[in-house]
């Protein structure tokens, strides 16, 4: 960076044989008048700091009196240039030894920085999700419990329903659900649901043969099976704000355990959904529906865009050997690949891809984590993201509700049909899992409940 003779003096209002002393407490005086905290000029306080981390260096000023340039180590050139400067500030402090307390005080800023905003954007940016937690009441309660006593219980009926265990990790064999006693009353902030339409899905019988893995999580056996469905409020306790008895409710964390009758769950655990919106089937798998609809939604496609996918369950591409020869039949390569296979499948799809294109891991169905050639990322500039609708959920309901009615505008006339299998699950069980394990189901298996449990 070149200066002209006597700028950086003029900025500071000192003569060029100005002493150090002077040339401090000029600098005092001036940032204080052009501060953009006070209201002042942006670039003139840039201009103020740089003339003073100048001459306030012998070195720096002996170099600018001979030059009229401003001399820079290796590291404060490199900073400059490096991501636009943003790290300019924090090179100068680190090198700073201030002579007193007095210059201790004054805080050196990198003239991009206008105020104090881009570096508590860095402080927050540091210290990551949990650092910067609220605590309010009602998130204490949630994570602490209300002491019994406090608050009036909400007494249950004398009901054992039925529920589906998983004991031991394996393949499922002769399943059939026992019966287990509801509490004898529901705690602060907790709701009684009914279930009345729960699907068998992969992820189901995937944590059923692990032994309780999901989605990066772990249950130790025993427990309820079953991470989706739909359900009716059928009481709630004290501490319940949104929901009301009569209300659809569907599970928004993964081992809530749904492959029962009747639950006992948190209301932050559970959504209200909007009863209009789909009928109670599509309602029971709505995840799945919404997963379909972001990440097309996500991926910003443009008409005429190719895709590619694996578990379909259907013919979208219907597999005759090599991927690739299928697509010469194509006039372009897909620009997205959408992947819940993984191992060798991942491979097949990203060597299929359009140049730039896209890769979303959506699941690992395979167990045999996603894999694909480097070539691919370097010479084909293929990008690769992940994407988990139910952590999507949880941060976005108000927009996942939108979805859902946006997709059900669509099921009522008949534009977007599923085909279900219904069981019954006191009965039915093990023949529901039976179909749901079918390589060539082509439909979606349902449980239903026609009996919730006995009283005792």
């Amino acid at each position: 960076m070149a200066d002209e003779p006597l700028k950086l003096y003029e900025a500071l209002g000192v003569p060029p044989k100005a002493s150090t002393v002077e040339i401090r407490r000029a600098y005092r005086t001036r940032i204080s008048q052009v501060h953009p905290d006070k209201g002042g000029n942006p670039q003139e306080f840039g201009r103020v700091q740089l003339a003073y981390e100048v001459l306030h260096d012998s070195a720096k000023r002996e170099h600018y009196d001979k030059t009229g340039q401003i001399s820079r180590t290796p590291e404060e050139a490199f900073a400059k240039s490096f991501a636009g400067g943003d790290f300019q500030s924090a090179a100068a402090q680190a090198d700073q030894s201030p002579s007193n307390v007095s210059e201790q005080i004054t805080i050196l800023q990198s003239p991009a920085s206008d105020n104090h905003t881009a570096g508590f954007e860095a402080w927050l940016r540091s210290r990551g999700e949990n650092g910067t937690s609220v605590f309010t009441a009602e998130s204490i309660a949630q994570k602490f419990g209300v002491v019994k006593g406090s608050y009036r219980a909400t007494p249950l009926p004398r009901l054992k329903t039925f529920q589906a265990m998983c004991t031991k990790p394996g393949k499922p064999e002769k399943m059939v659900p026992d019966l287990e006693a509801l509490p004898a009353e529901l705690e602060w902030g907790q709701v009684l649901v009914s279930l009345r339409a729960v699907p068998v899905n992969p992820a189901d019988l995937h944590t059923i043969q692990t032994g309780g893995s999901y989605a990066g999580t772990r249950r130790q056996p025993p427990f309820v099976i079953g991470h989706d469905g739909i359900g009716v409020v059928m009481q709630v306790a004290e501490g319940v704000r949104n929901l009301r008895e009569g209300d659809w409710v569907i599970p928004i964390q993964a081992h809530m355990g749904t492959w029962r009758s009747l639950a006992v769950w948190k209301e932050a655990d559970v959504l209200k959904f909007p009863k209009e919106a789909v009928p109670m089937e599509y309602a029971a798998v709505c995840r799945e529906l919404c997963l379909a609809h972001q990440l097309l939604e996500d991926a910003k496609l443009k008409p005429g865009d190719c895709i590619i996918l694996n578990g379909a369950n259907s013919t979208v591409l219907p597999d005759a050997g090599s991927i690739e020869a299928q697509l010469q039949k194509f006039q372009a390569r897909p620009k997205l690949g959408l992947d819940c296979i993984g191992g060798s499948s991942t491979t097949r799809i990203s060597n299929s891809l359009h140049e730039g294109g896209q890769l979303i891991i959506y699941g690992c169905m395979s167990g045999t984590a996603p894999s694909w050639p480097s070539s691919t990322w370097i010479f084909q500039g293929i990008r690769v993201r992940g994407f988990n609708i139910r952590k999507w959920m949880q941060g976005n309901n108000s927009k996942f509700l939108k979805v859902v009615e946006a997709l059900g505008i669509l099921i009522k006339a008949n534009k977007l049909q599923l085909t279900f299998t219904e069981y019954d699950m006191a009965t039915e069980l093990d023949e529901a899992v039976s179909h749901a394990s079918s390589p060539s189901k082509n439909t979606k298996i349902l449980l239903k409940f026609q009996d919730i449990g006995r009283e005792y």
